[in-house]
């Protein structure tokens, strides 16, 4: 016969008798007087390296001997990337089966942001990620960008899983990191910008264009980079950190867009911008670690801040500076002060605070002003 024993981390040996039986190959019955010979093999499976685990003290060492005789290591999903639209199609059809839908498929757009994605917990993840969109959707369409969790569509930067969280990529994307490795900057930047390239507007972005057709909001103040407010149709907004989407020669100023060039580094047939004039690095309308916020953008956001008499804060930490100041100019003057937000910031004390993820937040209050 055969057994199948499968475990996590931490690792707990079966009963002695059981591996007595397995590798002497014989077993005696309760009450028994002899051996019986068997034929058994053990197929087992764990969710990491078991050479590490048994140095960590996570796996028995005589446990590991006693099964270890043939190998087979299955990499993770984020070390197999182009198997990713097989399986994703895959758990549509099964959902499809399982939920009574006739969703199509996943969409190009979907895919490449999965291609981006590291893909913590594997397989099941993905499976999840897939069965969760598709129990909020109807009809027969594909699933797309604007249908995935948030973390998709915008990159957590400071959380606890956050892009940040690597020091060396905040290194490679600082101005000083430009000027010394103008590739290695793009190279890192890649991943990140390719990723927005594909969003679309959110219910968030959604939500703020009713507010200011509506007469209820003046301006956006916004840290993202990714042009989305512009997209979704807000008239007044000010970028305090620029935009990914156009860019500058160091030399001559000239303006360009960056959007074609970023294809064709992602497609390997470019390293570097260059300006056709002064042939050096193009440097995106970002700004990067080192560098001081744009004057027109900042000073906007100022004016903004010294006007309103309500202040909503949309799934900002507030914790960098200069921006994480607008809120006190705008409490300094008069105005009362909404955080909708996951975590904990430092204005929590002096606001209505809202301790969702800010989609759920977007829909419910779009809801209510339609």
């Amino acid at each position: 016969g055969r057994f199948f024993w499968m475990k996590s981390a931490p690792y707990h040996q079966p009963p002695d008798e059981t591996l007595e039986g397995a590798s002497g190959k014989k077993v005696r019955r309760l009450g028994g007087t002899h051996d019986v010979e068997i034929v058994v093999k053990i197929i087992s499976s764990v969710n990491s390296d078991p050479h590490q685990a048994i140095k960590e003290g996570r796996l028995r060492m005589d446990l590991f001997y006693r099964l270890g005789v043939v190998f087979i290591r299955i990499p993770p999903l984020r070390e197999r990337k182009d198997d990713i639209a097989l399986l994703a199609n895959h758990f549509v059809y099964k959902n499809n089966l399982a939920l009574g839908k006739n969703i199509k498929g996943v969409s190009s757009e979907v895919l490449n942001f999965f291609s981006h994605y590291e893909w913590p917990g594997n397989i099941r993840e993905l499976e999840h990620i897939i069965e969760g969109t598709m129990n909020v959707m109807a009809g027969d369409e594909m699933i797309r960008a604007n249908n995935l969790p948030l973390h998709f569509i915008h990159p957590d930067f400071r959380g606890p899983n956050g892009l940040w969280q690597d020091s060396s990529l905040m290194q490679r994307l600082s101005a000083t990191g430009f000027r010394r490795d103008p590739q290695g900057f793009y190279r890192s930047s890649m991943n990140l910008f390719s990723t927005i390239a594909a969003a679309e507007p959110t219910a968030a972005h959604k939500l703020l264009v009713r507010l200011e057709k509506i007469g209820k909001l003046q301006a956006v103040v916004t840290q993202n980079i990714d042009g989305l407010h512009h997209a979704a149709g807000s008239s007044t907004v000010f970028e305090v950190h620029g935009t990914y989407r156009t860019g500058h020669c160091t030399i001559c100023s000239d303006s360009h867009d960056m959007i074609p060039f970023y294809r064709e580094i992602e497609s390997g047939r470019l390293d570097v911008p260059l300006c056709s004039k002064c042939n050096v690095p193009l440097k995106p309308d970002i700004v990067l670690f080192e560098e001081m916020l744009p004057p027109d953008a900042w000073n906007g956001a100022v004016e903004a801040m010294e006007e309103c008499d309500l202040l909503l804060v949309l799934g900002s930490s507030l914790v960098i500076y200069p921006a994480a100041k607008l809120p006190s100019i705008a409490l300094s003057n008069g105005a009362r002060l909404v955080i909708v937000n996951l975590h904990e910031t430092a204005y929590d004390g002096a606001a209505v605070v809202v301790r969702d993820k800010l989609g759920n937040f977007a829909k419910s209050a779009l809801a209510a002003f339609t």
